[in-house]
C-alpha cells in the first residue's frame, strides 16, 4: 500500500510540476526545490526519465545564480548517472561547482555535497 501511496503522490506531483513548468507559474528558487523534491520520489520508484523530464524543466525555470539551483544541478547530474550518461554528468556537476563558486559557497555543505559527487 505505501507503495502504491508514493506512486500515486510522485505520479501526480510530476505532472502538476510539469504543466506548471508550461505555464511558466513555476519559476526561480521554488522551480529548482520542487524539481529536486519531486525528482527525489521518482527516483525512489525507478522513474529515472520521468526525472529527467521534470528535472530539465525545473533547470530551465531556476534562478540563474542560487544554491537551489547549485542543489538541482548536483541532482541534475545524479539523475544523468543513473541513466549512464557520465560525460554529461560531469558537465553538470562542473556548471553547479561554478555557481557555488560565484556565490563564494563551494566550501559550503553543498560544495561538499557537489565535490564528493
Amino acid at each position: 500500500v505505501r507503495q502504491q501511496l508514493l506512486r500515486w503522490l510522485a505520479e501526480s506531483a510530476w505532472r502538476e510540476a510539469l504543466q506548471q513548468f508550461s505555464t511558466g507559474d513555476l519559476f526561480g528558487d521554488t522551480a529548482a526545490e520542487i524539481g529536486a523534491q519531486i525528482s527525489g520520489f521518482l527516483h525512489r520508484l525507478g522513474h529515472y526519465e520521468k526525472a529527467h523530464q521534470l528535472l530539465t524543466e525545473a533547470r530551465a525555470a531556476a534562478a540563474s545564480e542560487s544554491e537551489e539551483k547549485a542543489n538541482l544541478l548536483r541532482v541534475v547530474g545524479q539523475n544523468l548517472e543513473y541513466l549512464h550518461r557520465g560525460e554529461e554528468a560531469a558537465e553538470v556537476y562542473a556548471e553547479a561547482c561554478s555557481v557555488l563558486e560565484r556565490l563564494g559557497k563551494l566550501e559550503s555543505h553543498d560544495g561538499a555535497a557537489i565535490l564528493t559527487s
